[in-house]
């Protein structure tokens, strides 16, 4: 390899060097739970014949951490992922898992029964079951006068 190809190899080097520094300093307080901003979760919602069921990543969190509302129309699932404390951290070189508190309202397709709604938390997925609301009969005995 020639010199010129060593030179502009090495300045590359050297500025994924800093550019990594500097994502290392931006990305620090994030660290922080109470700095950190609002997230989504990643969901997956699908439909059988008879409930409609969303699956939401819930990686590291307690089911003491989340809060589920289930309406006829949707659902609000809301909590905070903290970051374990590990105090003996000097430097950080890769950032991706989302931390903070989060809210997340997911519109349903079409009206469930709330009441028969169950939720589990498991492996790292919350699992929310929705009972689909039983279509009422439109046609009525009206009496003729």
């Amino acid at each position: 390899m020639d010199r010129f190809k060593k030179r502009i190899l090495k300045e590359f080097e050297d500025m994924e060097r800093h550019m990594g520094r500097m994502m290392r300093n931006v990305s620090l307080p994030r660290m922080t739970p109470l700095q950190s901003g609002s997230w989504l979760l990643a969901t997956d919602v699908y439909e059988t014949e008879k409930e409609l069921i969303l699956c939401m990543d819930v990686m590291g969190m307690e089911p003491g951490d989340l809060s589920v509302v289930v309406e006829e129309e949707g659902v609000t699932v809301s909590g905070e992922r903290v970051f374990p404390v590990n105090d003996s951290i000097g430097c950080i070189h890769q950032l991706e898992i989302e931390r903070g508190h989060f809210e997340r309202t997911i519109p349903l397709p079409q009206l469930i029964d709330p009441a028969g709604s169950t939720s589990i938390c498991k492996n790292g997925y919350l699992l929310i079951r929705l009972p689909k609301q039983k279509k009422e009969s439109c046609a009525i005995k009206i009496k003729v006068k």
